[in-house]
């Protein structure tokens, strides 16, 4: 599970040693501070195995003491060594506690998040590192601080460049490269390492391992493409100091004057730059090849639920209309299989007929006579202007007529669209259709039962206009008779025409309160057919509402026929009841609800009406003690010809027209009406109209 941490930590204790020996055995310069890289590795690879508190001070310490005796190798002062070293290993240490957030995750290199990260954490070791190191130069007095702050920033950032990544988790590479390849590889980043840091000339060229290094990164995984950069650090810096047998030292400098402590500037330049392009290349083509492999997946994932979509038709044509793409929803819907459509017109399941009638509902206008050349073509112009169209606004389906394969015409619901590519390019259409033939055909009924319906309805407009005037004209005729009968019968009641005696003025007064019953209905026949016919119209006058309530008990009280009739009580106000309105219109309302009363309620009940006033309106109220009303028959009993279960039961005359015309009058008024009742407990019946002002008699309304 360990083996590629514990190689690197064999490699790492490796090369400190060979580095440390050959410091030792007297080679000068810094050298010895190259130790740095390995002991920071090692470090850093166990640091990362461990949770133990204890063992992660004792290498943090393991390190710092490395450091410092590689400092220490050099040849420098004991002070400044120790600040040297001390200012390695807490850059390291604030690195990677950058890094991993306090120590509490794990390091990753995986995606762009996490190269953000590094990049932090990168500059936090380098500035901690270059601060101490300027801050020890100065307290020490040893040489310049910026040459001490830039060259422990150089070699720290090269140490932790190298050291950090190896530790990191990374994602596993989607390639898979011959062992040719990798041989390759090596061979040639050897080989052009060693040819450009060998000769004085080869300077200028040194950053062409940047290539290799790069081709690494998108071919192996990231810590096997970073080894070629420790092995073109190493290289360099052996060659950098003439190691090899029989070689002399060739410093990179570029041509530019540098401190003896700045030599491994331009290595680490060259190191760190080589670092970066393979980490930024690798994390970049990994998450490119995962979002390749996601867009694949997604589309072969949307072909094949295309294909299953069974209850939509798809499918795709080129610019010149043929079909590219049938799915097996199209299939079957228009009952043709992929392959006897696909590079053929779409324009084949549709007549010209149809084709029209698209056109016609689409609002696509009739093509040039140039593009009149075929059926297909005529198709394209009408796909072609659909499509265009969809590319500002919303597509808009239309239902087109169809032909099955087997001959029948059914409909589909399409939406024409644009195709573009991955450039914006417009290169097709996109056809999607659902078959609405039930609906059609559903709303073709439901037009015709529609029409029908309606033809009845004129017909029975028709039926109630010629009843209206019938109803009309035949009210009209009996009220001149039935109004002469009453006027008789009035005379032989008052003895104008001589005495009667006991059997004939019983018999006249019944004859005369059928003709006053015969009468109200009738007036409530030619009531009903004004309304009908134009509305009643309202003429309005000024006049104390209370004449009104006493002329239409007046009228219902010779109607009672005596002690037959229930007992009539009126409460009316001392002052004037100023109203504006149509007193005639009024009167008969009050008398509709008088008669209603008197009908409904026994002989020895009682049937009592109220006028009262308030700021605003003024309350006309006739109650009753008769057997009152439901809810349900409430809720009806201002319609026109209901009459209540109980009247149908006791055969109690009437037309059900009475308080129909009493809710119509009283709107006529801007007023309202209202009913409060019980089965057994009677029924009162409340007008509201507004309120007039006086005039200064108090008598009539103000104008």
């Amino acid at each position: 599970m360990y083996w590629k941490p514990t190689l690197l930590s064999l490699a790492s204790l490796a090369s400190t040693v060979i580095i440390a020996a050959l410091a030792v055995r007297g080679v000068d310069g810094p050298l010895a501070l190259t130790v740095q890289s390995p002991g920071v590795a090692l470090w850093a690879v166990h640091f990362n195995r461990s949770r133990s508190v204890p063992i992660r001070v004792s290498w943090i310490v393991a390190m710092w003491l490395a450091l410092v005796v590689s400092f220490s190798l050099a040849g420098g002062p004991l002070a400044i060594t120790l600040f040297l070293g001390t200012s390695a290993a807490v850059g390291c240490l604030i690195g990677y506690q950058v890094l991993t957030s306090s120590f509490q995750n794990e390091p990753f290199l995986k995606t762009r998040d996490d190269l953000m990260l590094f990049g932090k954490a990168f500059i936090a070791c380098v500035l901690s590192a270059m601060i101490i190191a300027f801050v020890g130069a100065w307290i020490t007095g040893a040489g310049s601080v910026l040459v001490a702050a830039l060259a422990m920033g150089t070699l720290t950032a090269m140490s932790f460049g190298l050291a950090i990544p190896m530790i990191c988790h990374t994602t596993p590479s989607k390639h898979s490269p011959w062992v040719t390849e990798h041989l390759l590889h090596w061979v040639a980043v050897c080989a052009l390492t060693l040819l450009l840091f060998s000769t004085p000339k080869g300077q200028s060229l040194i950053y062409l391992l940047v290539p290799l290094v790069g081709y690494a990164a998108l071919r192996f995984p990231l810590k096997e493409a970073i080894a070629p950069v420790w092995v073109i650090a190493g290289s360099a810096i052996v060659l950098e100091y003439g190691l090899v047998p029989g070689s002399h030292a060739i410093k990179t400098t570029f041509s530019i004057p540098l401190p003896a402590d700045l030599h491994l500037v331009p290595v680490s330049t060259l190191t760190l730059v080589c670092l970066f392009v393979v980490i930024i290349a690798n994390i970049t083509n990994e998450q490119l090849t995962n979002v390749r492999g996601e867009l694949k997946e997604t589309a072969a994932q949307l072909e094949e639920t295309l294909q299953t979509a069974t209850g939509t038709a798809l499918l795709e044509t080129d610019m010149l209309g043929k079909i590219v793409f049938f799915s097996r929803g199209a299939e079957l819907m228009t009952g043709y299989e992929a392959e006897e459509v696909l590079g053929r017109s779409p324009a084949i399941f549709f007549s010209p007929e149809s084709l029209t009638d698209i056109s016609r509902r689409a609002g696509v206008p009739e093509p040039d006579a140039d593009q009149r050349k075929s059926h297909a073509d005529r198709y394209n112009h009408i796909g072609f202007t659909l499509g265009k169209r969809a590319i500002t606004r919303p597509a808009k389906g239309y239902d087109w007529k169809f032909t099955h394969k087997d001959g029948r015409n059914r409909w589909a619901s399409t939406f024409i669209t644009p195709k573009l590519n991955e450039h914006g390019k417009w290169v097709g259409f996109v056809g999607t259709c659902e078959d609405v033939t039930r609906r059609v055909e559903s709303a073709r009924s439901l037009n015709e039962a529609l029409s029908k319906e309606r033809e009845a309805v004129l017909r029975l407009a028709e039926v109630d206009r010629v009843k209206d005037q019938f109803i009309s004209t035949v009210s009209h005729e009996l009220r001149t008779p039935i109004t002469n009968i009453i006027g008789y019968t009035e005379l032989l009641e008052d003895g104008d025409l001589g005495p009667l005696n006991k059997e004939q003025d019983q018999a006249i007064t019944r004859i005369s309160f059928s003709g006053r019953r015969l009468l109200s209905l009738v007036n409530d026949l030619l009531t009903l057919s004004r309304v009908q016919q134009r509305g009643l119209e309202k003429k309005t006058a000024a006049f104390d509402l209370r004449d009104i309530v006493r002329s239409s008990v007046d009228l219902v009280k010779p109607a009672g026929g005596g002690a037959q009739q229930p007992e009539i009580t009126v409460d009316l106000p001392e002052s004037p009841v100023c109203i504006a309105g149509d007193g005639e219109k009024l009167e008969r309302a009050v008398i509709n609800l008088l008669s209603n009363a008197t009908k409904f309620t026994p002989p020895d009940g009682t049937v009592h009406v109220s006028l009262v006033t308030d700021e605003e309106s003024v309350r006309v109220s006739v109650a009753d003690s008769g057997r009152g009303m439901s809810e349900e028959e409430q809720a009806l009993l201002f319609t026109r010809f209901f009459r209540a279960e109980s009247a149908e039961r006791d055969a109690i005359p009437g037309s059900g027209l009475g308080l129909s015309i009493v809710k119509t009058i009283v709107d006529l008024h801007d007023g309202e009406i209202d009913v409060v009742s019980a089965p057994g407990e009677g029924s009162t019946f409340t007008i509201r109209l507004p309120k007039a002002e006086c005039q200064g008699d108090g008598k009539t309304p103000a104008a």
